[in-house]
C-alpha cells in the first residue's frame, strides 16, 4: 500500500514539474530523478508554524483587532510578483505625526481583498527576480511603549495608510513565475545543495540555518532549514524538515 500511495505522489508530482518545466538544459534528468521528485513534494507540504511555504510566497497578511473588526496592519512573507496588484509602482503621499512618518495615500486603484503596492524607485532588478519595498493597504500603527497602537484621525477613527513588512517593507520577489515553476525551483536548489552553500552567520557565536542555492536557471535562492548552527555543517539538512522560508535573492 505504501508503495503505491509513494508511487501516486511521484506521478503528480513528476505532472507538476512537467508542466511547469525546469531550464531545457536539466528537465529531462530531473524529471526521472525520484529524489528531486520528492523534494518538489516537500517543497509543496512543507510547514512553518502552521503555514504552508506556497502561503507565506504569496503573503500573509497581519491583522490586529478593532472595536471587533480585524484590520490588516501589515504583512510576512510576500515574494511572488503576481500578488501585486497596483499595476504601477506609487509615489507615496505622507504625512508626519508626532514626529513619525506616514504613507496616507494615494488610496489603491484596483479592487482586491488584500491590495498590494510596490514603492516608486525602490526596483532593483535581477534576472528572474527583483528586491523592491512593497507595501499592502491597511491601517497605520504606533509603538507606545514597547505596544502596537493604531493611529487615530481627530474623530477617533484609526488611519489608513500603506503598511509594510513586519520586519521591514523590502522584500525579494520571484519574477515571471507562477507558484508551482517556483516551488520547483526552490526544490531543485534545495535538491542540490552541498555543505559548502551553508551561509556563516554575520557575528561571531552567531548561529545559522542559511543556506544559498541555485535555480535550474542560475536564480539564486536563500533557504531557512533546520536548526542553527555556528559551525559549518558536513552534511545538508535531511530532506524531511521542513522550510523556515525560502525566497529568491539578489544578495551574494
Amino acid at each position: 500500500m505504501f508503495n503505491r500511495i509513494k508511487k501516486g505522489n511521484l506521478i503528480k508530482y513528476w505532472e507538476k514539474v512537467d508542466n511547469n518545466p525546469l531550464h531545457v538544459s536539466v528537465h529531462s534528468i530531473y524529471i526521472k530523478k525520484v529524489g528531486y521528485l520528492e523534494a518538489v513534494g516537500k517543497v509543496h507540504v512543507s510547514r512553518n508554524h502552521g503555514e504552508l511555504l506556497v502561503n507565506h510566497l504569496k503573503g500573509t497578511i497581519k491583522k490586529d483587532l478593532h472595536n471587533g473588526n480585524n484590520l490588516v496592519t501589515g504583512y510576512s512573507g510576500l515574494h511572488f510578483d503576481f500578488v501585486i496588484t497596483e499595476p504601477n509602482p506609487l509615489t507615496f503621499i505622507t504625512t508626519t505625526i508626532n514626529g513619525k512618518v506616514y504613507k496616507i495615500g494615494p488610496p489603491p486603484t484596483v479592487s482586491a481583498t488584500v491590495q498590494t503596492a510596490i514603492r516608486a524607485s525602490s526596483e532593483v532588478p535581477g534576472s528572474g527576480a527583483k528586491d523592491c519595498e512593497v507595501f499592502v493597504w491597511g491601517y497605520l500603527r504606533k509603538k507606545v511603549s514597547g505596544n502596537w497602537q493604531f493611529v487615530f484621525d481627530g474623530s477617533g477613527n484609526p488611519i489608513r495608510g500603506w503598511v509594510g513588512k513586519t520586519n521591514s517593507p523590502k522584500t525579494t520577489l520571484f519574477v515571471g513565475m507562477s507558484e508551482e515553476k517556483a516551488l520547483n525551483e526552490i526544490a531543485f536548489a534545495r535538491y542540490n545543495l552541498s555543505p559548502s552553500d551553508w551561509i556563516e552567520p554575520n557575528s561571531l557565536g552567531a548561529q545559522s540555518n542559511t543556506w544559498l542555492g541555485y535555480s535550474s536557471e542560475g536564480l539564486k535562492i536563500r533557504m531557512f532549514i533546520g536548526n542553527k548552527v555556528s559551525i559549518q555543517p558536513t552534511v545538508v539538512p535531511s530532506s524531511t524538515l521542513d522550510y523556515g522560508s525560502a525566497f529568491p535573492t539578489l544578495l551574494p
